[in-house]
């Protein structure tokens, strides 16, 4: 107990000596380095000690064009439509990599995580863009982006597709935020709405957005209306072309009861808090979000707009899009669909959001302090949960791997016995061997 004492003094200490010798504002930068990098490190430790080298479970229904048994062109590519979303970009990307690494899953899971840091340091850049400083709590940023509590997504390479919209949403913040001319701004906004509609069907939000802010600014600056209107009608274009040719083959079924969309959507922005276990709990969250939601909404309309009121908006409105149409899609599913850690990745949008709203506030850091403590605290309980979930998974991985490592061909069945890898027996043993001789695993010389 003294010793854990007499460190924290040493580091107060030192602290302040490093402050008095360089200033508050290089300390700052240090820390959030610091802090920045040690969350990057814990944060991909944690996935590649429990990636494993072999397909699951949608993947599989790309093995046919990864291995070229089924040969699709580039804008086949790129239009093509897996259940209710367009995945060209993400699946153009996870063709690519197949290319030269043998379909190596590891490789797209690090794909996904250089996609997730690369989102924690862009928006943190917003932040600095939008309050022209940086602060201590802005650590909470890459702590809330790089959450294991994401687990599904982090270690199940298809999800590049479903991660990509994240991405670009934060990449589409900084370009709002950074380029000043509004020509080459709404060029550059259009142009990343159109690659995140075709990633996945929540990419459309964007387009969507860019569409409210050409209306906010088209009613705001006198002067360049004409561009403004031509980037609404080019995002307009987009979602349109998304639904040319769109199948509705899909797994979604939409609901119109209330109670249950609004237990399913309650539940599933909880997942964005850390906090999964309590309805009473999940109804709070959702009355402090709509609170802020509409404080927002009275504030970027008021004159001498702060950015980080608009920046904060936008996160909170793609979250609520999101979680709006997952709960018309599937609250008819039951409410485990709404725990699902997949979903984490937007509905942590809302917390994220409320930060940047809570900088506005001239006593927000109260506000910031209570979120971070919160998050923090959720963290604490509920992690041993994605932890057990991707050990579980790393497990059942290895036990696969390691049957089709060893076993003959016309044995191959046994292994989906020890370790199923999708839902339909049938379906995976008609893809498994010529998908394990294309990743070099086994090449079944024996059988």
């Amino acid at each position: 107990m003294k010793t854990g004492l007499l460190v924290v003094q040493k580091i107060k200490k030192y602290s302040l000596q490093f402050i008095e010798l360089f200033g508050e504002e290089k300390f700052i930068k240090v820390f959030l380095l610091a802090g920045f990098t040690a969350i990057v490190y814990s944060f991909a430790f944690f996935i590649a000690s429990r990636a494993v080298d072999i397909p699951y479970l949608d993947q599989w229904s790309l093995a046919d064009i990864i291995t070229d048994k089924t040969h699709y062109n580039f804008w086949q590519l790129f239009f093509y439509q897996h259940n209710e979303h367009r995945i060209g970009v993400g699946l153009l990307i996870i063709k690519f990599l197949a290319s030269f690494s043998n379909w190596s899953q590891l490789l797209e899971i690090k794909f996904i995580s250089f996609l997730l840091i690369a989102s924690a340091g862009l928006l943190t850049y917003a932040k600095y863009l939008a309050s022209q400083k940086l602060e201590w709590l802005d650590i909470f940023i890459p702590f809330l982006v790089l959450n294991i509590f994401q687990v599904e997504n982090l270690i199940w390479g298809f999800q590049i597709s479903f991660i990509l919209p994240f991405f670009f949403l934060s990449l589409w913040l900084v370009a709002m935020l950074k380029i000043k001319s509004t020509d080459w701004r709404y060029s550059i906004l259009t142009i990343i709405a159109f690659l995140s509609s075709y990633s996945s069907f929540h990419g459309l939000f964007l387009p969507l957005i860019t569409i409210g802010l050409a209306l906010f600014d088209y009613f705001k600056n006198q002067k360049e209306r004409r561009v403004i209107m031509f980037a609404g009608l080019a995002n307009i274009l987009i979602i349109v072309s998304y639904f040319i040719g769109y199948v509705q083959d899909f797994q979604t079924k939409l609901s119109a009861d209330a109670l249950p969309i609004l237990k399913y959507f309650s539940t599933t922005l909880s997942g964005g808090f850390f906090y999964l276990r309590n309805d009473f709990v999940n109804y709070i969250l959702l009355f402090v979000l709509l609170v802020f939601l509409v404080l927002a909404i009275y504030r970027i309309f008021k004159p001498g707009l702060n950015k980080n009121c608009l920046v904060g908006l936008v996160l909170i409105i793609f979250g609520v899009l999101f979680i709006l149409t997952l709960a018309l899609g599937r609250s008819s599913f039951g409410l485990t669909q709404g725990l699902s850690y997949r979903y984490i990745t937007f509905s942590m949008l809302l917390p994220l959001g409320l930060f940047f709203v809570f900088a506005d506030f001239k006593k927000g850091w109260m506000f910031k302090m209570v979120l971070f403590a919160f998050m923090v605290g959720s963290f604490l309980m509920f992690s041993v949960w994605p932890i057990k979930w991707a050990n579980d998974q790393k497990v059942n991985g290895q036990r696969a791997l390691g049957c089709y490592t060893n076993i003959k061909q016309e044995d191959v069945g046994q292994c989906y016995k020890i370790a199923p890898l999708f839902p339909e027996e049938k379906f995976l043993d008609s893809k498994v061997v010529e998908v394990l001789r294309w990743k070099k695993i086994n090449g079944f010389k024996n059988s």
